[in-house]
């Protein structure tokens, strides 16, 4: 509902005018409701309220630990879309941005170069500290503005995020590139990929020490019935392989029996 503001601007004719809008447009963006359509737009959008259901593989976190970074998971990508919404910046950062915006926490997964990372408390017997070790007795820290190296720039935008990288996945214990390229095709391309009523889809067979997760695909997609949808969502997923569930990058798949 227009404010007081609006109403009497457009009952002056002011609001045709270009300059007024836009600076109409500020001046609400400083409202405290923008915090609200910030947080409503962008779970809608990414369709956040997945990462409420799914629990990542119990080897890396137990399910209390996990809860306890869930939320932090979640509101990664809003942080970020309100970055680039409070300091317009341009939507490629979406895509390839220079920097992130994250926890101490976050960046336990992550481990950025230059940003501190939690300090997760070691399991008895515990030979080296691993996702699986990490145990935060609270979250404390905030969210902050990280510029990334060129190290690092791989992390830049939203296709590396936790969030998205969890929601992508067969029940959060490995990596399905089917889900991750209709989600972008869904999420970036406007693209809903339907599936005819009378398909009859078989069953992907895992990847083996000797075939790869892209042959394994590729077999699948030689079926017509199969191709119309996957030629074009399995290349976008396929380009993603290299992040497991969580969005640490990997350069080998550690069990090939599930893809993780």
């Amino acid at each position: 509902m227009p404010d007081e503001i609006l109403f009497e601007l457009a009952k002056q004719g002011k609001l045709k005018d270009a300059k007024v809008r836009r600076d109409q447009t500020l001046r609400m963006l400083q409202d405290e409701k923008t915090d609200r359509f910030i947080r409503d737009y962008v779970h809608q959008w990414l369709d956040l309220k997945k990462l409420e259901i799914v629990e990542p593989d119990l080897s890396i976190f137990t399910v209390d630990e996990f809860d306890l970074v869930r939320n932090q998971i979640k509101e990664e990508p809003v942080e970020f879309f309100r970055e680039l919404l409070s300091n317009n910046l341009s939507l490629l950062n979406f895509i390839d941005s220079d920097f992130v915006m994250i926890t101490e926490e976050l960046n336990y997964i992550y481990r950025i170069e230059g940003h501190p990372v939690a300090s997760p408390s070691k399991r008895p017997g515990a030979s080296k500290i691993s996702p699986k070790d990490y145990r935060p007795k609270e979250i404390t820290s905030e969210f902050s503005k990280v510029m990334l190296s060129k190290k690092d720039r791989f992390r830049g935008g939203l296709l590396s995020q936790a969030g998205f990288m969890l929601m992508t996945t067969n029940n959060g214990e490995y990596t399905n590139p089917f889900y991750r390229g209709a989600w972008v095709l869904k999420s970036f391309y406007g693209d809903h990929l339907e599936t005819p009523d009378d398909l009859e889809i078989s069953a992907l067979s895992p990847p083996t020490k000797t075939e790869s997760i892209k042959e394994t695909i590729d077999a699948h997609r030689a079926e017509t019935s199969c191709n119309i949808c996957h030629k074009k969502m399995d290349p976008l997923g396929i380009a993603l392989e290299n992040f497991d569930v969580l969005g640490r990058w990997r350069d080998k798949y550690t069990d090939v029996s599930n893809y993780a």
